[in-house]
Formats: structure tokens, C-alpha cells, sequence
């Protein structure tokens, strides 16, 4: 998309800010991978999202011994605790987010993968 009267190409990309602490895994170094899930809450047009566990340096199969976050104070009984607090404020659970962090230097094909996850506009009827 082209602004009139300017010759330049834009284009709206969301972008999102930290700033302050620096939880996990916004705390992993470039050759670092890690994972985190976490529980997805909604009320009325509101996210919320409880952390449930993480893990530091995955190995390829991504798969490793997860351990909660804040590990003497997340246990079930906190975390039930917590659920029941944020349910009596309206807040329902909608899902649960895994989520993976590889580090720029700890994968091969980092820029290669970015590229090929990025948007191609779908073929023409007549190129299938």
C-alpha cells in the first residue's frame, strides 16, 4: 500500500513493547532456546495469561522436564487458589499457550524458517 503523495511502501505490522522486569523467557540470550506454557484467560474483550511452567535450553525434540514458574510458591494448591480468584472476577479459561523461544544462534535455519512462515499470496485459480 502506497500513502498518496508518497512514493514510499507501508505496511501495518503489530509490534509489541516490554519494558521493565524482564520475566521468562524475555531473559534467554540469543543462543539460548526455551519454552513456557501458559493458561489463557477471557472475559469480555480482555486476555489474561497465567504462567505455568518453563524450560531453559530445549533439546531438539523440544521436549524437557518443565518446571513452574516461581517454583516454591506455584504448587497446585496456589494455582487452584489463583484459577478460583481470577474466575470470580469473570475471567474464563479459553486455552492453553505453548510457546517455544530458539534463539537466534541456537538454530541452523533461523532467518530461512522466518522467511518461509511469512504470508505468500495465495495461487490463482488457474495456477493450481
Amino acid at each position: 500500500m502506497t500513502h498518496p503523495g508518497n512514493d514510499h511502501a507501508v505496511a501495518a505490522v503489530p509490534l509489541y513493547f516490554w519494558r521493565g522486569a524482564r520475566p521468562f523467557p524475555f531473559t534467554l540470550a540469543d543462543v539460548e532456546t526455551g519454552g513456557a506454557a501458559l493458561l489463557l484467560l477471557a472475559r469480555a474483550g480482555e486476555l489474561c495469561l497465567l504462567p505455568l511452567t518453563w524450560t531453559r535450553n530445549l533439546p531438539a525434540s523440544g521436549r524437557c522436564q518443565a518446571q513452574p514458574f516461581h517454583a516454591d510458591a506455584l504448587d497446585d494448591e496456589a494455582f487452584r487458589l489463583t484459577l478460583a480468584d481470577l474466575q470470580q472476577d469473570g475471567w474464563q479459561v479459553n486455552g492453553r499457550l505453548d510457546l517455544r523461544f530458539t534463539g537466534q544462534y541456537a538454530a541452523a535455519d533461523f532467518w530461512t524458517a522466518i522467511h518461509a512462515t511469512l504470508w505468500r499470496p495465495p495461487a490463482r485459480p488457474d495456477e493450481s
